[in-house]
């Protein structure tokens, strides 16, 4: 029997998906069991576990971006192979998020090398192609609207062939060469996809910017949103040993203004690796692996994406005296661990600590910080009896630096670490625990990827 829609009013239908709104007003999305390559219908396949294990991956990882506070459209899975999203405005854009440099990226910078495994980018490239369809471009594409919303201004399709003398109507979507222009309101700077970057033809620089975006600042956001949602779902599968290679997504607005993820994430947007680099993603399809084994690649994968979780994990802050200032942890991410405070002296409270760690060995996942004075008594009571790691910050080390002794020289089997300032002695544990939150991993790379930027405009 073929693919039938279900009775709803069908909002947009694709090879691979189907949108529609249902009686009650809800948006659905409807995967289809087809998988396509180099924009070529007669290349379109069908196996019988794509609808599902798409739905399936996708709902895990919009579960899982959501969860680490990430905005997405996707509301929850209805059934095998639909799910519920919100209504949202689609902006015409496509956005890439590479950490290895492959594909149509090396056809762009051929000076990039082919090595094995790929290149990878210290700091996350990102990169913005319009949403075309044979050479029409729909401003907030509709495909979800809201009926409460007013239709926008630019609602009728710009065609952007008139402004590029060789336009071929089989191009994939073009990249924008400078998204900075967009800044600068001179028009979207734009690009083939796949030629070198030092070739100029054809390009276009008279297209309004007000195509892609309602608001020029929301370039900026737009790629700070693109950043996070990679390093949740890199920190990921980087709990598994996956390799997440690169990602395309979509981004719409929301009834109140919300910029949010929209669309789907599955096998079909983005590269994935297994721990050996295997290609696991579609990119095995488009490279002519038999479609057999990539529909057990899409079922492996649907089940890992199944387990991913962000995980309850705690970090005690534990002080020797009401004297000591607790440290300030409101740079960590909302809701990526719980913290529990406690006071309690080493050197004068010693049974009473090993009674409150007593209660703390149902901690199954964290850390523990001790805030320690002049003589570190607490730290080695700690680790000596603790079931978690313990890092010990000396408080005082700045005005009696001699002390630092006493969190340093441990007896054998007693794995006290030794971080100061006590923002440092955070990070220490941050980073103890990133290996298993894709929430902290994504928020301590961003930190590393961040700083990277500002010590090269430096």
């Amino acid at each position: 029997m073929g693919w039938e829609l279900p009775k709803y009013e069908v909002i947009a239908e694709g090879k691979t998906k189907a949108v529609v709104r249902t009686e009650d007003g809800q948006v659905l999305l409807i995967y289809k069991n087809t998988i396509t390559k180099h924009n070529d219908p007669t290349a379109t396949r069908e196996f019988g576990a794509k609808a599902a294990t798409s739905n399936a991956t996708n709902t895990a990882l919009c579960t899982l971006l959501r969860d680490a506070g990430v905005p997405v459209a996707f509301i929850r899975q209805c059934d095998e192979t639909s799910f519920f999203s919100q209504p949202v405005r689609m902006l015409p854009l496509e956005v890439v998020i590479r950490r290895h440099g492959v594909g149509s990226y090396r056809k762009r910078h051929p000076d990039v090398p082919a090595t094995d495994p790929p290149k990878r980018f210290d700091r996350l490239v990102v990169e913005f192609f319009l949403k075309t369809s044979r050479g029409l471009v729909q401003p907030y594409h509709r495909f979800s609207q809201p009926d409460n919303t007013e239709p926008d201004q630019l609602s009728a399709p710009v065609d952007i062939s008139e402004f590029i003398d060789d336009w071929n109507p089989d191009w994939e979507d073009p990249l924008i060469a400078m998204w900075e222009s967009c800044q600068l309101d001179t028009g979207l700077m734009i690009q083939h996809p796949k030629r070198p970057t030092w070739d100029s033809s054809p390009i276009v620089t008279t297209v309004s910017p007000s195509i892609a975006v309602p608001d020029i600042s929301w370039t900026d956001e737009i790629e700070k949103l693109a950043r996070q949602v990679f390093l949740v779902l890199e920190g990921a599968w980087r709990s598994l040993g996956y390799h997440f290679v690169d990602l395309k997504i979509e981004v719409g607005v929301t009834a109140d203004g919300q910029l949010v993820v929209a669309d789907v994430i599955d096998l079909d947007s983005c590269r994935l690796c297994d721990p050996s680099w295997r290609e696991m993603s579609k990119e095995n399809f488009r490279q002519g692996v038999d479609l057999e084994q990539v529909e057990r690649d899409y079922i492996a994968v649907a089940q890992l994406a199944t387990g991913l979780r962000i995980p309850s994990q705690t970090i005690v802050l534990w002080r020797g005296s009401y004297k000591d200032d607790w440290p300030d942890v409101s740079n960590f991410p909302v809701g990526s661990v719980s913290w529990r405070q406690i006071t309690l002296s080493g050197h004068k409270q010693t049974a009473q600590c090993l009674a409150k760690l007593n209660e703390l060995a149902n901690i199954s996942d964290g850390a523990i910080l001790a805030l320690v004075g002049r003589s570190n008594g607490l730290g080695p009571v700690l680790a000596g009896n603790a079931t978690l790691p313990v890092v010990t910050c000396p408080l005082t080390y700045d005005k009696f630096p001699d002390d630092i002794s006493s969190s340093l020289r441990m007896p054998s089997e007693l794995p006290l670490l030794t971080a100061w300032p006590a923002s440092n002695a955070l990070l220490a544990i941050a980073n103890i625990l990133a290996s298993r939150n894709p929430a902290l991993y994504a928020w301590l790379q961003g930190i590393r990827e961040d700083n990277l930027v500002a010590k090269a405009e430096a």
